[in-house]
Formats: structure tokens, C-alpha cells, sequence
């Protein structure tokens, strides 16, 4: 092989219209998959949400390109205990240096896109603006993108109690242009509980699940016409058909799949 991209025809549906796409022969940054540009994803925060990133990275682009890609990715992922440390002893400036080091390490092994892995890690962009990397996808703006491309006008949001003090009033809320619906701040530490003691061990309990569902059927009778799962493990208490029945978008899931869809975003449009 000359080192270019394979010729090829792949199919890429965008809602219900699909294209057929042609591999650029131009862009040499293609890898070594032959359709892909490859995904770096700072994960371990907890290692049960990277799960969720690969698999859906992965399963995204099997579907666009019918099979004919599985994506490539690198990961780095911390050690989870040392990460909520630092987030409950508020240090963002440790965070995001942590975050920032990674993100470099991956971009020079070859990562054109980065995801972090973490809607509470977040929070350090907030803090740090200037420790967001030019090739890291923001979770905020993955959110803010597809409730636009829903239509949706008024959403909810549930995560750690740091994400909805902090990351519910910064970037999302500035893209949204309206504060979302947050839990009554009663049940936040109920919610952290179930978060960082259970799920980010990979602990599934039907109460915790029990719990959420009421407080999300709370949240709609206020006005959410939709609920951001705004944090990436509690989408692990539901099947994909009960994310679709209570109204659900799993921001985990959204941000994996906008990645996998950039990923491919060299492909050259040649019909309808």
C-alpha cells in the first residue's frame, strides 16, 4: 500500500437521511483502519463510564460505516480512588493539570480527537478555561448540540452534586441560554452516594434505580421535557429502552457518539 487512505464507498446516515461517502485520499491523517481518525479518551474516572466510552466509540462507528471500521482509539486512565480525592477536596488546579498532561500525552501518541471521560471532571474547564485542549470535545457542548438538534427547549440534569453546583450554571447553561432543571438540593448527597459508593464500582442496586425514577418523573412535573443523565454512570441503571421511555439522554452516550461521528468526518459526500 502507498500509504493512502483505501478507496471505498461507506454510507453514513445522518436522521433520516443517508449518504454515500468516499474515503479522502487527500487527508493523510487517516489510521491505520483506513477510515478513522483516532480517538484518545481520558478515562478511569471511574473505569465502569470508559467502558461506556469505548463500547459506544466502537458501536458508533461499526454502524456508520456498515462494518467496515470499529474506530481506533487510545486510552489513559487513572487510578479512580485518587481522582474523587481530588474532586472532593475541591483542587481543581491539580485536576485539571492531571487532565491537561494526559490530553497531551494522547494527542502526541497520535489522538486527533479527546474525550474526557468524566462530566464531573468538567468542572476543572470551568475553573481552568485555558486547560481545555483545542482538540478536546467539551461533554457541555455534546449536550448543548443535541438538544438543539432535538428541538428540546427545556431539560433537566442530574449528576454528582459538584457537576449540577457548577458545571449546570457555566458552559452548558451559556450554550443553553437557560438553567436547567436540577434536583431539589436535599437529595444531592443522596445522589453522590449512589454515584461514587456504588456505581463507580460497578454496584447496581433497584433502589438506587427506584430513587432516580422518582426523582426524574419530580423534574418533568416542573417543566423538563427531557432529563440529562449528566453523569456517566448513572446511565449504567438503565436498559437503552428505559432511556427512551422516561425521557432520558445519557450524556456519556452523546458525548462517545458526536467523537465517533468527527472521527469520520473526513469522508467526502459524493450522493444522496
Amino acid at each position: 500500500m502507498n500509504g493512502a487512505p483505501p478507496e471505498g464507498i461507506l454510507r453514513n446516515e445522518e436522521g433520516d437521511q443517508a449518504h454515500l461517502l468516499r474515503l479522502d485520499p487527500s487527508d493523510r491523517r487517516s489510521t491505520v483502519s483506513g477510515y478513522t481518525k483516532t480517538i484518545g479518551i481520558v478515562g478511569g474516572m471511574s473505569w465502569a463510564s470508559t467502558i461506556t466510552y469505548y463500547r459506544v466509540v466502537c458501536e458508533e462507528t461499526i454502524r456508520i460505516t456498515e462494518g467496515k471500521s470499529c474506530g481506533s482509539l487510545k486510552i489513559i486512565s487513572f487510578d479512580s480512588s485518587e481522582i474523587e480525592r481530588i474532586i472532593e477536596e475541591r483542587r481543581w488546579q491539580m485536576l485539571a493539570d492531571r487532565i491537561s498532561a494526559a490530553t497531551r500525552s494522547l494527542v502526541e501518541m497520535g489522538s486527533d480527537i479527546v474525550l474526557v471521560a468524566s462530566n464531573t471532571a468538567h468542572v476543572a474547564f470551568e475553573q481552568y478555561p485555558s486547560s481545555l485542549h483545542k482538540q478536546t470535545i467539551h461533554i457541555a457542548d455534546a449536550i448543548a448540540d443535541r438538544l438543539a438538534s432535538l428541538g428540546i427547549a427545556s431539560a433537566g440534569l442530574v449528576g454528582t452534586s459538584t457537576t449540577l453546583l457548577n458545571l449546570a450554571s457555566g458552559r452548558l447553561v451559556r450554550r443553553l441560554g437557560y438553567t436547567p432543571t436540577l434536583p431539589p438540593p436535599r437529595t444531592w448527597s443522596e445522589i453522590d452516594e449512589v454515584i461514587f459508593r456504588r456505581l463507580c464500582r460497578g454496584v447496581i442496586r433497584p433502589k438506587d434505580k427506584e430513587m432516580l425514577v422518582s426523582m426524574l418523573g419530580d423534574m418533568k412535573s416542573r417543566g423538563a421535557a427531557r432529563i440529562i443523565l449528566g453523569c456517566t454512570e448513572i446511565g449504567l441503571l438503565f436498559t437503552s429502552d428505559e432511556k427512551e421511555d422516561l425521557g432520558l439522554l445519557d450524556a456519556a452516550e452523546i458525548h462517545a457518539s458526536v467523537a465517533a461521528s468527527r472521527s469520520l468526518n473526513h469522508l467526502q459526500r459524493v450522493g444522496a
